[in-house]
């Protein structure tokens, strides 16, 4: 909880002094202010399955699969938001500090978060397949977690018109009607 509130002290220093930071400052903050790892962290808690002290070691110790599930956060909601966060002129994100630091487009610049993603999937699938200290099940939900950051689209949280509440709509309030033809 202290990692994440010194974390977004920091976004809003930036955002105070309109500063955008370069990329490696920028995420060393960023996911950590996703709160991808306090989220992971409840899950653990609320999981139906015994969780030992062990496990819980684990996940603060930050192992690679965690790692890779907050840059994935991280950068699916960068590019998720990219336009948004731009159009109002407030914070930082990967895109801008990218293309500020090294010169370029903004297409490169989501050229390069997509490498980073693809980067943090292997690194998710690695330390998956490999022999692990946690059971099986506990990896699962990391990685289903991380499967979590590809429903959500530009504006889910911010405009309450979205197009994520008619798929949560669709999903579990609206019924499904099936039919079957008699093809005999």
């Amino acid at each position: 909880m202290k990692k994440v509130a010194r974390a977004y002290l920091k976004e809003a220093l930036w955002l105070n002094d309109v500063y955008i930071p370069k990329c490696e400052e920028y995420m060393k903050v960023a996911i950590v202010s996703t709160t991808v790892m306090m989220a992971a962290t409840t899950f653990l808690c609320v999981m139906e399955e015994n969780i030992t002290k062990e496990t819980f070691e684990w996940v603060i110790n930050e192992r690679l699969i965690l790692r890779a599930l907050t840059v994935i956060g991280r950068l699916k909601d960068d590019i998720n938001t990219n336009d948004i966060s731009s159009s109002n002129n407030k914070e930082a994100s990967f895109i801008e500090c990218y293309m500020k630091e090294h010169g370029v487009s903004k297409q490169e610049a989501y050229v390069e978060a997509q490498k980073k993603l693809t980067n943090a999937w292997k690194d998710m699938n690695e330390e998956f397949l490999n022999p692990s200290e946690v059971p099986t099940f506990v990896l699962e939900q990391v990685i289903n977690f991380a499967r979590l950051a590809y429903i959500f689209k530009e504006g889910d949280f911010i405009n309450i018109r979205s197009e994520f509440k008619d798929m949560i709509t669709l999903l579990f309030i609206e019924p499904v009607n099936v039919m079957f033809e008699d093809k005999c």
